[in-house]
């Protein structure tokens, strides 16, 4: 069961799976390949259920303030989430004469099926939205060369010369606004 609980109903219980590989190889005395995997499968309330700690104003007296205890919620809405998460890494290290080389890189994807959420975080059905087939792609790598005792300045001092880069994008399908119908209407189209 989850940790957060609700003043007026039962929460939707949560499955959570996660796994992963990884592989040492050292095909040579200098040289040091590190590769792991891993997944994780989300469907649970997770923070998607939770009151607003820090209102305004405006809803201070709805919500409790911030003292209210953000593991005991009173919304309106089952916030859910539904998604899954995997990463594949490399790390290989050559240790050369004069400096150490190393490349270190990954791939990320987090995807989001659906998510829903209470956007007022109270017992009021003010504001909600869900949206579906949120997604992040990162792709990242760094060179560093290192500075060895034996090597090229080593002797005097240590040192790291290195470049970094990030390649991502993220986004939405569709995202839903959903404001009580008392406020407007209720929106069916999305908003993004």
């Amino acid at each position: 069961d989850s940790q957060y609980t609700h003043e007026s109903r039962k929460l939707i219980g949560h499955e959570n799976k996660e796994g992963r590989i990884k592989a040492y190889l050292r095909p040579l005395d200098e040289l040091d390949i590190t590769v792991s995997y891993n997944r994780s499968e989300q469907e649970s309330v997770g923070s998607s259920i939770s009151n607003n700690i820090d209102p305004s104003p405006l809803f201070t007296a709805a919500v409790g303030g911030p003292d209210a205890d953000n593991y005991v919620a009173e919304t309106d809405l089952d916030g859910i989430t539904i998604g899954y998460a995997e990463t594949l890494s490399g790390t290989v290290t050559w240790n050369l004469p004069s400096f150490d080389f190393k490349l270190i890189a990954a791939d990320q994807t987090l995807y989001q099926d659906y998510t829903s959420y209470d956007f007022d975080g109270t017992s009021v059905p003010l504001v909600a939205f869900d949206t579906y087939g949120q997604f992040t792609d990162a792709t990242n790598y760094e060179v560093q060369l290192l500075s060895r005792p034996d090597g090229w300045l080593g002797k005097d001092f240590e040192w790291v010369i290195g470049a970094y880069y990030l390649e991502g994008e993220g986004g939405f399908e569709n995202i839903f606004l959903r404001p009580a119908s008392d406020l407007g209407g209720i929106v069916t189209d999305p908003i993004i």
